[in-house]
């Protein structure tokens, strides 16, 4: 991780489990996901738990929420600007990445909202996608929401390491 921001959490321990808030939220932004690395949340997560600044839960609960909303602005974003997003000179010059999502929502329905939420290259286009879809919000949310946690525990456990997973599973 880069010096500087170990020293800024190191300094603004208080604060810091806010990064993974930030983070999370970003890295699931409509347009700035494609920009920001989960690798970063990791980093920032890792960090925070083996410095012990903050605890596993309070990391998983805050990081799970960043992107649950990120997501909500996806859809939402979605369902509003529809089909003039697509044209838009953002979107053609990330056709390739359009193009994969699209297929990942057409391939396996309901299923994508969780697939997209584990696929780094489309976390951040897939809400956006179904916003523009018939796709009721009640069944989204719902979905979302399973997903979100899903990928939540995901990070917990490679915050944890394989090791520490199968230790805890042989108990």
């Amino acid at each position: 991780m880069v010096d500087w921001l170990v020293n800024l959490l190191e300094r603004q321990q208080e604060y810091a489990v806010w990064f993974v808030f930030l983070v999370a939220f970003a890295e699931a932004c409509p347009g700035l996901g494609l920009f920001v690395s989960g690798a970063v949340l990791l980093s920032i997560a890792s960090f925070l738990y083996m410095g012990q600044i903050e605890s596993l839960p309070v990391i998983m609960l805050t990081a799970f929420t960043g992107a649950f909303l990120s997501d909500q602005l996806g859809f939402f974003t979605g369902r509003l600007l529809g089909p003039k997003l697509r044209t838009s000179k953002f979107m053609l010059k990330r056709q390739a990445i359009l193009i994969k999502a699209d297929a990942v929502l057409y391939r396996y329905g309901d299923f994508a909202v969780v697939i997209g939420r584990l696929l780094t290259m489309v976390r951040s286009i897939i809400p956006l996608l179904l916003g523009m879809t018939e796709m009721p919000l009640k069944r989204y949310l719902l979905l979302d929401f399973t997903a979100c946690l899903i990928w939540s525990l995901g990070l917990v456990g490679l915050v944890l390491g394989l090791d520490t997973i199968i230790e805890i599973l042989a108990i």
